[in-house]
């Protein structure tokens, strides 16, 4: 393995292939090409030094590895999701709440 994480763009094609279980699938939710999507798993693979899918079959499967690193990026992917929800919410559209009693809101 190498001594640096892999590159954090490489995580999103990962973690929808390992969702969906289809390369396919995976493709059409990031509006790329089934190729693309396969080829960026492979250089992701040849990066760690790792299997993370078994192809075998026609059903796409995680390797053991590939479920160990789905567990990290699916944590990381909610987490930056969940942070651009956040920083939208209190940044991007402020929401000015005001409460009153219905007597003075009705002046």
């Amino acid at each position: 393995m190498k001594l640096k994480a892999p590159p954090i763009q490489w995580l999103p094609v990962f973690e929808a292939a390992a969702r969906l279980l289809s390369f396919k699938k995976a493709a059409e939710e990031l509006c790329v090409s089934p190729p693309a999507v396969s080829q960026q798993i492979k250089v992701l693979e040849d990066y760690l030094g790792v299997t993370l899918f078994d192809r075998g079959g026609r059903q796409l499967r995680l390797s053991q590895a590939g479920e160990f690193y789905y567990q990290s990026t699916s944590d990381i992917i909610k987490r930056h999701a969940k942070g651009y929800r956040d920083l939208e919410r209190k940044y991007c559209n402020p929401i000015l709440q005001i409460s009153a009693p219905i007597f003075i809101a009705q002046e």
